[in-house]
């Protein structure tokens, strides 16, 4: 497990914290700083505060928001903030699953509350945490210019997805990625019944800034989370503290 501590000047007055190793060891890690795992919206903030040349916009990272695969016959997809991301509630167990190959299959209780959460109207959905995403309303690509026009990117990004799109659109990028598993896998009949978990990754600009909530590798050791604290310190250029 590696930590990585990145104080941004004082005018801002806040610390970066990365934590790069599997993503259970990696929440631990931020805890010990005392800090939570940062949304797409926080990280797209930073982004835009702090420029396309500074680390936050050239790594990549988990963030705190979550796909859940609905292996019914629609096949919807309900996206999940923090405060409703099954995986955030038992990283380990997920880490697991998917150390030993297996998916992360949500219990009949957490899937029906999030159905009964789940809204297709991304600002409702933004109050209740849950947005429902049906299977012909996903899109591989969206232009930088829609991220707060298209219903998902609109739901994660909140008040970030109209600046965002602006800044990705003046470094370079038209375009975001947006994987999700394919229909034809959640349909297999070896998931019938069940709900497929995974959760959400954020690239770095050279990738595009693509969003993957098809990722099943929460055991990766290269793997990498983040979040933002406040700090008090004397003037003085941006530094970077590493530990091992």
């Amino acid at each position: 497990m590696t930590k990585e501590i990145i104080h941004v000047p004082p005018t801002d007055g806040f610390d970066i914290v990365y934590a790069q190793g599997p993503f259970d060891q990696g929440l631990a890690s931020l805890r010990e700083e005392k800090v939570s795992l940062w949304s797409a919206e926080e990280l797209a903030r930073l982004r835009v505060q702090l420029g396309a040349a500074h680390p936050v916009s050239q790594r990549w990272s988990w963030v705190a928001e979550n796909f859940n695969y609905v292996t019914d016959a629609e096949a919807d997809i309900l996206i999940a903030l923090a405060a409703q991301n099954p995986i955030i509630k038992d990283p380990a167990r997920a880490v697991q699953a998917h150390r030993e190959g297996r998916e992360v299959y949500l219990t009949d209780t957490v899937f029906r509350e999030l159905r009964d959460l789940a809204s297709p109207d991304p600002d409702m959905a933004r109050q209740t945490g849950v947005y429902r995403l049906t299977r012909d309303n996903v899109r591989a690509e969206i232009p930088a210019t829609a991220l707060d026009e298209y219903g998902p990117t609109r739901f994660l990004l909140g008040a970030q997805a109209k600046p965002y799109g602006k800044f990705l659109q003046e470094s370079g990028i038209q375009t975001v990625h947006f994987y999700t598993v394919g229909v034809d896998y959640i349909r297999n009949p070896k998931h019938e019944g069940q709900t497929l978990g995974r959760a959400l990754w954020v690239s770095d600009l050279l990738n595009r800034s693509s969003l993957y909530g098809n990722f099943n590798d929460l055991h990766y050791v290269y793997g990498r989370v983040g979040g933002v604290r406040p700090h008090a310190r004397e003037a003085g250029a941006l530094e970077a503290r590493v530990e091992r």
